[in-house]
């Protein structure tokens, strides 16, 4: 059919390592920076590249929540909801399974959860796979085994679901990049790169 438009030959994923949207616990110095420039400006880099591929997949480094959570680090990060920042930069998928997830407790992890999902964007948590299907099709598998949960054989098991589900493009999202650097050369995502 004429109208049916082509199907792209490749297809471009990106993926986004740490995003702290949002301040310290003591502090307003994220806060102040989207007063000032608004909340499109963390992405504004990049969002004409993000916006071009077929999914790009960020590691959520924060809370997001409107409560005063209050927390026993001084670095730890928390903010009012300001999911709808992934919106604006074209992320389509966050992941939570990193050393900041539960800084907040089981509140601000909720919190964190319900504020992606009134803006629409999916998330994976630790020990979870997910299978999202893009605009134009593609079948990308999230394998999210958390900030504790890395082993081979979480890892593999993770992978498996992913294809049991269907996935076309696997991305186990791992938190510990700096240290398995080697592997990002095959085929796995280190979103958490130190």
């Amino acid at each position: 059919n004429a109208d049916k438009p082509k199907e792209p030959d490749t297809f471009v994923i990106s993926m986004v390592g740490d995003c702290t949207l949002a301040s310290i616990q003591t502090g307003r110095d994220f806060d102040s920076y989207i007063d000032k420039n608004g909340t499109s400006w963390p992405f504004s880099g990049v969002v004409d590249y993000l916006d071009q591929d077929e999914f790009t997949l960020a590691n959520l480094e924060c809370t997001f929540s409107d409560e005063k959570l209050k927390s026993s680090s001084l670095f730890y990060f928390r903010g009012p909801s300001y999911a709808d920042i992934l919106v604006q930069g074209s992320v389509e998928c966050a992941t939570l399974g990193n050393n900041h997830t539960d800084d907040f407790g089981a509140k601000g992890v909720a919190d964190t959860k319900a504020a992606l999902d009134a803006v629409g964007v999916p998330w994976a948590a630790a020990g979870e796979s997910k299978v999202i299907t893009t605009e134009h099709g593609l079948k990308i598998g999230i394998y999210c085994p958390g900030w504790t949960g890395l082993s081979k054989s979480n890892i593999t098991t993770g992978i498996q679901k992913l294809k049991e589900a269907g996935a076309d493009n696997l991305r186990p999202a791992l938190g510990h990049g700096g240290q398995l650097q080697g592997d990002c050369k095959s085929g796995i995502l280190c979103a958490h790169s130190h």
